[in-house]
């Protein structure tokens, strides 16, 4: 059976969704920006989101709250992704998730700067293998090297570099595709996203946001600063 057969779950199953879209424990950490609730691009998401319920295709995906709307700015680590290429260098990889925490947060505080305000620009819908996002660009040269200067500071602090540093896409997660869909469902997908784009790329806007922020989060619903629970492995 192909991995992609229609009716099937996603890769997205078994690691941060259950089978029947309830979300699941999959703990790890990053640095986002989180979308003010004031910010003009609510609207343009809502009606965004809105066309997107209504379509058939949407059974297949678990939709993410609209209130842990962000753009990652650098991906950390994930507890159940301990790979050489994707942890820190200066952590083994069997370290308990409380002494990753404790280690990130002491080798953040130490980056200067960070950004105080990042401007930004849509550019395109990008659903991926498994994910429904909007990606964006720097709308500025200053915010351009304000993100490229962070990046190499904190992957330099936290010996992360993930195999797509140099190429990542910033990006807002808006649904993950729990079960792949059949050839009428895609095309009815495909034509959903190339209207969005259309749609989005003369309502988006400028995208202002405030500075990156270290969440240590326990599944995809919820961004806190805090390890909910114990923060035990």
């Amino acid at each position: 059976m192909s991995e992609r057969t229609p009716g099937t779950f996603t890769p997205a199953v078994g690691a941060k969704f259950h089978p029947d879209g309830r979300v699941r424990r999959f703990p790890g950490s990053s640095l986002i920006c989180p979308l003010a609730d004031d910010a003009p691009q609510r609207p343009v998401l809502d009606r965004l989101m809105d066309g997107f319920r209504r379509r058939g295709f949407a059974r297949r995906f678990v939709e993410l709250p609209r209130s842990r709307h962000h753009m990652t700015v650098f991906d950390l680590v994930c507890d159940q992704v301990r790979q050489p290429e994707r942890w820190s260098r200066r952590l083994p990889l069997d370290a308990p998730l409380a002494r990753v925490d404790g280690a990130l947060a002491g080798w953040l505080a130490a980056v200067d700067p960070w950004p105080a305000e990042l401007r930004m620009r849509f550019a395109d819908v990008g659903p991926s293998d498994v994910t429904l996002h909007l990606r964006l660009d720097p709308a500025t040269d200053a915010t351009r090297a304000a993100l490229a200067t962070f990046r190499e500071a904190v992957s330099a602090a936290t010996g992360i570099r993930h195999p797509v540093h140099d190429r990542y896409r910033f990006h807002i997660s808006l649904a993950y595709q729990r079960i792949w869909m059949d050839a009428d469902e895609r095309r009815a997908f495909e034509g959903f996203v190339d209207g969005a784009a259309a749609s989005l790329g003369e309502a988006f806007g400028e995208l202002v946001l405030g500075p990156p922020r270290l969440t240590l989060f326990d599944d995809m619903f919820a961004f806190p600063e805090q390890r909910p629970g114990d923060g035990g492995a």
